[in-house]
């Protein structure tokens, strides 16, 4: 398995967009039970990220984005009070294009949505993943990737957010 810093990389997110939409998925499950997050989920044996975040999105919203336009913002790692060099995740964005919308629909692990995109970036919107509002505006500017890093307080706060070049 991958690492960045001490970090261990187990995990890819995707933000699948459709304009000014973002696709999400209401999580049904731990981590991040009753939250709004992006498509992803663990790498699998011997599965490079971007293979990885393919897989995922296909299994959880039933699209192939193989032939898309992916492009992979960074690296997003977290510490929590409890786990210093927690978990990280390999983040992406794609492009669908404007007839990619689809009415909201449950799968297994939640529910999949296209929600405004102002609504994910907004940072005091707490029915988000608490880090996305400050990470994924940055990622939309399609810049080099960055590392994203996130240190969470025991009452789940994001108490701190650094940005710098991979």
């Amino acid at each position: 398995m991958d690492t960045y810093k001490g970090y261990v990389i187990p995990y890819t997110i995707c933000f699948c967009l459709s304009g000014e939409k973002v696709l999400m998925i209401y999580r049904y499950k731990y981590p991040n039970e009753r939250k709004w997050n992006g498509l992803g989920g663990k790498l699998e044996e011997g599965e490079n990220p971007l293979v990885s975040v393919i897989r995922e999105v296909q299994e959880e919203a039933d699209l192939d984005i193989s032939k898309s336009d992916i492009h992979y913002g960074g690296i997003v790692t977290w510490d929590t009070h409890t786990e210093q060099n927690g978990k990280a995740m390999y983040a992406y964005t794609v492009e669908l294009g404007e007839n990619a919308i689809f009415p909201d629909q449950e799968i297994r692990e939640g529910i999949l949505g296209w929600k405004d995109i102002s609504w994910v970036i907004d940072k005091s919107n707490d029915a988000i993943v608490g880090n996305i509002p400050y990470f994924l505006p940055l990622m939309l500017e399609k810049d080099a990737p960055q590392h994203f890093h996130c240190e969470w307080s025991k009452e789940n706060i994001l108490e701190k957010f650094t940005v710098e070049p991979l």
